[in-house]
């Protein structure tokens, strides 16, 4: 689980045509990472918030705290929002 620290701006997925502006995340919005997209420009997390299912791109992942006590049971806890770094 991780949660916004400032508003982060979210975008189209890319694998939907191209990456445009898409709307923006409040502060403190928690969001659970769905899927990351470490293949080609740009980068992309797939994120369900509270806003509803998001896309947002690499640059913007220093922007999130992961809030590892609410992890989901059983998945592989997150050392730090690089999330690309194992690829």
């Amino acid at each position: 689980m991780s949660i916004t620290t400032r508003a982060v701006q979210t975008y189209t997925g890319k694998e939907f045509g191209p990456v445009k502006a898409h709307g923006t995340l409040a502060p403190w919005q928690r969001c659970a990472i769905g899927s990351v997209n470490c293949v080609g420009e740009p980068r992309q997390a797939q994120m369900l918030c509270k806003a509803g299912v998001v896309y947002v791109n690499e640059n913007e992942w220093a922007s999130f705290s992961l809030i590892k006590p609410e992890n989901m049971p059983g998945t592989i806890p997150l050392q730090s929002m690089n999330l690309c770094s194992s690829q």
